[in-house]
């Protein structure tokens, strides 16, 4: 599992796209896949978050369904930014 790859590879896609794939994945993973608490912290629609995260298991070819893959990418991003908190 290449974790940085994927995060790159979201990051790229929302810049190419003018989409925010990584901040709602990332959302919805610190609202404790509340789908409810994420819509409400991205401001969308139940069927806008559930399309973005379809969108988002097919461009990383990876379920969202393993906690451990998207917390392992959580603590990357964070670790990734200088200045970030945890």
């Amino acid at each position: 599992m290449f974790i940085c790859g994927d995060l790159l590879l979201l990051d790229e896609y929302d810049n190419k796209n003018n989409i925010e794939y990584k901040k709602t994945l990332m959302t919805y993973f610190l609202c404790g896949f509340h789908p409810e608490e994420a819509c409400e912290s991205l401001s969308i629609h139940r069927n806008t978050l559930y399309y973005r995260l379809n969108r988002i298991e097919e461009i990383l070819k990876h379920d969202l369904k393993d906690v451990e893959y998207l917390a392992t990418m959580y603590f990357t991003d964070k670790f990734r930014k200088d200045d970030a908190p945890l």
